[in-house]
């Protein structure tokens, strides 16, 4: 008692990872600092990623025993062997500026994982970061909704990094990201809350993914939905309940924008899977030609990104198939075999990762995509903090004799240790 006790003290890391998790979430899951620096508000993002990896950095050097694990948790793993096939291929692939910039992203995003691997590492630092992707998740959907609605408007920013088409993104710029990163906070936050809360999230999530008008989103919530239920994560019947309502919100809402001649054709094709795909399919094939001339190695760090289409592969699949061969097309599966060995309540997350991955191509350059994979893994399953409880009460007593769990008898005054049984 006395050493769980101790490990649940305050000290000044944990009131150090406690800040730098409420940052992360702030910051990064909501890409606030990203909609800050297009509008002028606020310096580079870089800044910011500065700030953590900085914090997590001088956690290591002062409180090393207590950071070094995280260092070894199967998630950090995954970022050391994406690191060393980074590498690898950037030293062989043809040197251009969209091969730096992608290099140069991508040793960002494994800073700041890593990172976030040891910000999170704490019990406390981690309720509250759970706490915040719920806040951030009902307040990104709901500027999703008053922006789809005409209440509020982010849209006049001018940069390419917009993209509008008569959808819904609010601080997050592109429709498609926020869609697929407050599905996202739902599997993570949703099985932390109460069940009083859970239908609520969800309803509000759906809403959100609604006006961004993302079918990848919508997908990706159709998927987690399936999952929790099949996990018990929310009732049958609360899950029906909160469908039908967010359904009904939803028709309600489009017959609003028809009627004030916001619903255009192309949103109205988009609502109802009728437009293309906007070439998608085509430059996806176009990937999968990539790496079919080339499944060993593939093409270099870049060439999915680094050609006539214009745009990327829009797959993270194909795109690391493409770039590094068959390894490259196992990193995004292992990423989230690392999320399910870390932690047994990650598989919602990593289902929702890998859905995510089938129509983007940046997932792992996204923080808030970072923030939400640390944050899902830290802590480890119940079994093993369990297995590390019983360790520390197997320890060898007074003699030298180790004793089982359950079976300490007090020892009698004058008379050496008793073991029973």
């Amino acid at each position: 008692m006395r050493g769980e006790a101790a490990s649940e003290a305050i000290t000044i890391g944990t009131v150090t990872r406690c800040a730098l998790a409420v940052f992360g979430v702030a910051v990064f899951f909501t890409h606030l600092d990203e909609y800050a620096f297009v509008v002028g508000w606020a310096p580079k993002p870089l800044y910011s990623v500065f700030v953590v990896v900085f914090g997590a950095a001088v956690l290591l050097v002062l409180t090393p025993r207590r950071s070094a694990p995280a260092l070894g948790s199967p998630i950090v793993l995954w970022a050391y062997g994406f690191f060393l096939v980074t590498t690898l291929w950037a030293i062989w692939t043809r040197n251009s500026t969209v091969t730096a910039q992608l290099v140069d992203a991508r040793y960002r995003s494994i800073a700041l994982l890593v990172a976030f691997a040891v910000v999170f590492d704490d019990p406390r630092a981690r309720r509250l970061a759970v706490r915040a992707v719920a806040m951030a998740v009902a307040l990104g959907a709901l500027v999703d909704a008053a922006e789809m609605l005409g209440f509020l408007d982010f849209s006049r920013i001018d940069t390419p990094a917009v993209v509008r088409v008569g959808r819904a993104a609010g601080f997050y710029m592109n429709p498609n990201s926020a869609g697929s990163i407050i599905v996202l906070g739902l599997a993570i936050a949703a099985p932390e809350l109460g069940r009083s809360w859970r239908v609520p999230l969800v309803v509000v999530t759906a809403i959100g993914v609604v006006a961004t008008l993302s079918r990848g989103s919508m997908i990706c919530l159709g998927l987690l939905l399936v999952a929790f239920a099949l996990r018990r994560t929310v009732g049958g019947w609360g899950l029906l309940l909160g469908l039908a309502l967010g359904a009904l919100i939803a028709m309600k809402g489009a017959g609003y924008l028809e009627s004030q001649g916001r619903l255009g054709p192309a949103v109205v094709e988009r609502v109802t899977f009728a437009k293309d795909d906007s070439g998608r399919g085509e430059v996806a094939l176009k990937a999968w030609r990539l790496f079919c001339d080339a499944p060993l190695l593939g093409n270099g760090i870049g060439a999915a990104t680094e050609w006539d289409t214009g745009a990327g592969a829009h797959n993270m699949f194909l795109t690391f198939a493409a770039e590094q061969g068959v390894v490259g097309l196992l990193l995004l599966p292992a990423l989230a075999l690392a999320l399910i060995a870390a932690r047994r309540g990650a598989g919602p997350v990593a289902l929702v990762l890998l859905g995510a991955g089938v129509f983007s191509h940046n997932l792992v350059e996204d923080r808030a995509i970072l923030v939400a994979v640390a944050l899902a893994a830290a802590g480890g399953t119940p079994e093993r903090a369990s297995l590390r409880r019983d360790a520390r009460r197997r320890e060898p007593g007074p003699g030298g004799v180790e004793v089982a769990p359950g079976l300490e008898v007090p020892a009698r005054r004058g008379a050496g240790p008793l073991v029973e049984g």
